[in-house]
């Protein structure tokens, strides 16, 4: 409780991940692919990091942690920003 997480990467492996720091601060540092969620009071990423939630993912949500309802979805295409 009210505690901070920092997660060094330094890899290209993706990992399965929920990650909850409620009350706490994620810092992420280094390079590393996240196939999940993230869910902090703050959040500061250094490095090359992926974060990607697919619909398999969102089916077979891990236990009861969450319940997730798919209402749209816009893929981040960096090209179309101006």
């Amino acid at each position: 409780r009210r505690g901070d997480l920092t997660y060094q990467g330094g890899n290209t492996e993706w990992r399965s991940l929920a990650i909850f720091v409620p009350e706490g601060n994620f810092r992420g540092n280094g390079g590393y692919n996240v196939l999940g969620t993230l869910f902090a009071r703050s959040i500061s990423l250094g490095g090359n990091e992926t974060f990607q939630l697919d619909s398999c993912f969102a089916r077979n949500m891990p236990g009861p942690l969450l319940d997730l309802q798919v209402t749209g979805f816009r893929e981040d295409d960096r090209s179309d920003v101006q």
